[in-house]
């Protein structure tokens, strides 16, 4: 009897060790995913300063994303500042118009905000809209570039994002709100742009980007996970 207890058990501890190092495994994997993640936002929060490179650093930001979570390699300061420099040769005009219109919307609606009259509200009516338009179309950008050579322009960029709104509508209404709501967070708290200001947007790419390849394969869209 004695025996074949310790016969049994022998198998039991060797299941339970195999589940404990599987753990550790995924814990480390999911460890240096957060590791890689915080690098990207460090080398993102850097690059962007530039104001005119802050549009060629999400580029290099999603890229390294789509390496981190989909095919499992590591994040590199150098690899950044290739994609960055690509992303930057490929999309100067843009990289310097889309800066402009950002700040012509962000003022015309604090300046029509303090305007105390009704033509200050219809004002309101028109940039409101304007403005989560464009943060849509520039989410569905960021999910487009993954799928687009690195020399691809601007204009292909934005026609791809394009044909994701009309095909995503709910979700990027949903990641609109989202981004409203972390502006606004931000108003508050300042110092949150450090740690979320490259990868929020980037992560909401990434889940626009998945639930399209999941409609196109007539299975539900699922959260963005780690490798």
């Amino acid at each position: 009897m004695t025996v074949t207890t310790r016969m049994e058990a022998r198998p039991l501890s060797g299941a339970r060790a195999a589940r404990k190092q599987a753990r550790a495994v995924r814990t480390l994997s999911a460890l240096n995913t957060v590791g890689d993640v915080l690098l990207l936002q460090l080398c993102f929060f850097v690059a962007s300063w530039g104001i005119i490179t802050a549009f060629p650093a999400a580029v290099a930001l999603q890229r390294q994303l789509d390496h981190v979570l989909d095919k499992g390699e590591p994040a590199t300061v150098r690899s950044f500042a290739a994609e960055l420099l690509s992303a930057f040769r490929a999309n100067w005009r843009a990289a310097v118009v889309l800066p402009v219109v950002a700040a012509m919307l962000i003022i015309g609606i604090l300046f029509w905000g303090s305007v105390d009259a009704p033509v200050g509200t219809v004002a309101l009516l028109l940039l409101v809209p304007m403005a989560g338009a464009s943060v849509g179309l520039y989410l569905c950008a960021l999910a487009a570039v993954v799928d687009q050579p690195v020399t691809a322009r601007f204009k292909n960029i934005l026609a791809s994002a394009w044909l994701r709104v009309q095909g995503q509508p709910l979700h990027v209404a949903g990641c609109v709100v989202i981004m409203l709501t972390w502006f606004l967070l931000l108003g508050r708290v300042p110092t949150l742009g450090l740690v979320g200001g490259g990868v929020l947007p980037a992560f909401l790419a990434v889940w626009l980007r998945r639930g399209m390849v999941n409609q196109r394969n007539g299975t539900p869209a699922r959260t963005t996970g780690a490798r």
